[in-house]
């Protein structure tokens, strides 16, 4: 049988938990503001893909790897 210490330590903190919300909800936030933005990127250039892709993924590891090798993030420029 589990203490209620044991499952008080799986539990997120009641602030970790808010942070939580509060990220998911700016996070919709942002999202839905460039969707919505006639001159975003996805608007003007909705096919565009990262060429940095490795094996279909662009995260932080692509990302600075590409920042290290000098590639300029900006619009058809490297």
């Amino acid at each position: 049988m589990q203490t209620d210490e044991s499952l008080a330590a799986r539990q997120p903190a009641p602030l970790a938990r808010a942070l939580a919300i509060q990220l998911r909800v700016i996070g919709a936030l942002m999202i839905g503001i460039i969707r919505n933005d006639p001159e975003s990127h996805l608007a003007v250039a909705p096919g565009w893909r990262p060429q940095l892709m490795r094996d279909g993924v662009f995260g932080m590891a692509e990302l600075l790897e590409g920042i290290a090798q000098g590639y300029v993030f900006a619009s058809g420029s490297q």
